[in-house]
């Protein structure tokens, strides 16, 4: 049997073109690297040439319907009013000449409050020495009291080295234990004593005067704490 070849086609430009492209892509990677750097900057001038021309035809589409002014500007800056105009001159009062010292407004009234004057200096009264024996001004009784309670000593005024008596009524604190000091002078010379009044509020003690309180030139003193209030002693000194 007789074979048949199939004729030889003959291969044209573009399919030699094509070929070339192929080989060179696959063995060359330089040639890769250049033709896609090409094909890229053209992707990008064919997107810029669109965006334009979909531009213009925004711009023409708006200014049909009064948007815009069709230049292909949707607005303008120029509000018609013109030029700038330079900055209004406003009038200032101009001051008067004056002579050199004088005052424009004119002298100031007088407040007529008067100038102060110097301050007196108080003066301090003079003490009174206190005398023996109660003198000068000192307390001349033996008895007081406060807050509703009473104290008293007997005989007025007290005399040392001989017998008196202190007596504490205290009706409001019956029943209450006291904290009762007396001092005769200055000095260590003093009294403690810590009773409990009776149910009626009542208590007294007899005791000899000190020795060391006499001819003292102060007043006795002293106090009488209840436990609900204070009573002071002051009485005449020791003779």
């Amino acid at each position: 049997m007789q074979r048949f070849q199939r004729p030889f086609r003959r291969i044209s430009w573009l399919d030699n073109l094509v070929y070339g492209f192929q080989h060179r892509w696959e063995t060359n990677p330089q040639y890769r690297a250049a033709v896609s750097g090409v094909a890229g900057l053209a992707m990008v001038l064919v997107l810029c040439a669109c965006l334009g021309i979909l531009t213009t035809a925004a711009n023409a589409a708006l200014a049909g319907f009064g948007v815009g002014n069709g230049n292909g500007l949707l607005g303008t800056n120029d509000t018609g009013t013109g030029k700038l105009a330079p900055g209004q001159k406003f009038p200032t009062a101009t001051p008067l000449t004056l002579p050199p010292g004088s005052v424009a407004g004119g002298a100031i009234p007088n407040s007529q409050t008067p100038k102060p004057g110097p301050t007196a200096t108080p003066t301090q009264p003079e003490a009174t020495p206190t005398q023996p024996g109660g003198g000068g001004g000192g307390p001349t009784t033996c008895d007081g009291g406060s807050h509703g309670g009473t104290w008293a000593f007997t005989p007025c005024p007290l005399v040392h080295s001989q017998n008196a008596t202190l007596s504490v009524h205290a009706s409001n604190a019956a029943g209450r234990t006291l904290y009762v000091l007396v001092s005769f002078n200055q000095s260590n010379c003093t009294l403690l004593q810590n009773p409990t009044l009776d149910a009626a509020g009542n208590w007294s003690m007899t005791f000899q005067v000190p020795a060391c309180g006499a001819n003292s030139q102060v007043p006795i003193s002293g106090e009488i704490d209840t436990g609900l209030y204070v009573m002071g002693i002051s009485a005449a000194p020791v003779q």
